[in-house]
């Protein structure tokens, strides 16, 4: 049995069955859980919720192809760039774009400086090595930016910082770095 069913959470006290469902020579997957729910799984996509509605499952080799903002098997973790918004916990995840994104362009903070996003989070958190590999994988960003000069700032109206406000300081110009924030340069 390969992984096609890796990364697959159906919560507590789960009891699977692989089966050939429809008889095709491929396994399926049937699980309840204790919460008294049936999940029915083909392939590695979840029939009830493809992709934790958040993306759309190729049936033939059971792939997810997620949303933009999300990522992961069954797309329930947010991209680099955004953030788990309200329960850390809730399903499906809602992912927001960090402050000062620009419609369609992926790019935070306005290019401006670093996004506080869901990895961004988790990296601190672990770094720090006072939390556990569990509670570390719970830590979710707050979309707020880290501008890259102290002139740079702004905040949107959930009161993140965005860095969309400001200028270089004199005798400086604002240039574009390849694969990061922009910076002021003489």
């Amino acid at each position: 049995i390969d992984d096609i069913f890796k990364g697959i959470d159906v919560g507590a006290k789960a009891i699977p069955a692989l089966i050939d469902w429809d008889e095709d020579g491929d396994l399926e997957l049937l699980v309840a859980n204790g919460a008294g729910e049936f999940r029915f799984f083909y392939h590695g996509c979840d029939q009830p919720d493809p992709c934790g509605y958040r993306g759309m499952c190729n049936m033939i080799d059971g792939t997810c192809t997620c949303r933009t903002g999300y990522r992961g098997n069954d797309c329930q973790v947010c991209d680099m760039g955004y953030h788990t918004q309200g329960r850390k916990l809730h399903y499906p995840r809602r992912c927001d774009a960090c402050a000062g994104t620009a419609a369609g362009t992926g790019r935070a903070c306005a290019d401006r400086g670093t996004c506080q996003d869901d990895d961004a989070a988790r990296a601190e958190s672990s770094a720090s090595n006072t939390s556990s590999n569990t509670s570390v994988m719970l830590v979710t960003g707050d979309g707020s930016c880290t501008c890259r000069h102290a002139s740079w700032h702004g905040t949107d109206d959930l009161g993140r910082t965005t860095c969309e406000e400001g200028e270089c300081p004199a005798g400086t110009v604002e240039r574009p770095m390849l694969g990061g924030p922009n910076h002021c340069v003489d």
